[in-house]
């Protein structure tokens, strides 16, 4: 995807509201229009961009457990029970790095010096963006699959279940995101900038059905019930 904004990638306030902590209720208004103030300011200081390959897939067993869970991608091994569940069926798949871009990091730094508010606002309303953006990547994968008679199976990324965080590094390597996108990788393995997000998504043989829709089987976003932060403020259930 070439950078700059996205008239498809939009930020739902709702999910801001969710991801503030007013699970089920709608805040008062003074706080609704201040989110309303702060998303359009993030969205003109954002700059989208992404770099995705599509690669072929082979799974094998580990040598020393005796279950599938060696993942082999582009020349590169993961080593990924979780993610080989995740994976079962499908016989390509497709990395991605996609960011919002630098800007809404320097709003968020500025706002904390002085306004706290506004600070948890844009940080919320920042993963809400890049959520969104995450999920119209997926929407083109879906139909890129269809295209072909096949399905997908949801977004997986590094920290989910047992695939670890320091595996970033070799989707960085496979896709040349730093110099592509711009997104680098610290030492300890967080991206900066900060709302910027790495995933694998798997295409399957089988064509699209009423099944599909499932959890993890090809549905809008990715699959918290994945993920090991069980009190990640950001979760869905």
């Amino acid at each position: 995807m070439l950078p700059g904004r996205n008239d498809k990638v939009d930020i739902d306030a709702k999910e801001v509201y969710r991801y503030l902590g007013y699970r089920g209720t709608r805040p008062e208004e003074a706080v609704v229009k201040r989110v309303d103030e702060c998303i359009a300011e993030l969205v003109q200081v954002s700059e989208l961009r992404s770099r995705m390959m599509r690669f072929d897939l082979k799974t094998g067993e580990n040598s020393e457990t005796g279950r599938a869970e060696e993942i082999s991608i582009g020349g590169i091994s993961i080593t990924s029970g979780d993610l080989a569940r995740h994976l079962e069926g499908c016989v390509e798949v497709y990395i991605f790095g996609a960011t919002i871009g630098v800007g809404v990091d320097r709003l968020i730094a500025k706002a904390t010096v002085g306004d706290v508010l506004a600070a948890a606002i844009y940080q919320a309303a920042g993963a809400a963006y890049i959520e969104s953006y995450c999920d119209l990547i997926q929407e083109e994968v879906q139909e890129k699959a269809r295209e072909g008679g096949r399905t997908i199976v949801s977004r997986f990324s590094p920290g989910y279940g047992d695939l670890k965080i320091g595996e970033q590094r070799k989707f960085f390597d496979l896709l040349d995101l730093t110099r592509q996108t711009g997104i680098a990788l610290t030492d300890g393995m967080l991206m900066m900038p900060s709302k910027s997000v790495t995933a694998i998504i798997g295409v399957r043989c089988e064509a699209a059905s009423d099944g599909d829709t499932e959890k993890g089987r090809g549905d809008r976003g990715h699959d918290c019930s994945l993920c090991g932060l069980e009190n990640c403020q950001f979760r869905k259930i």
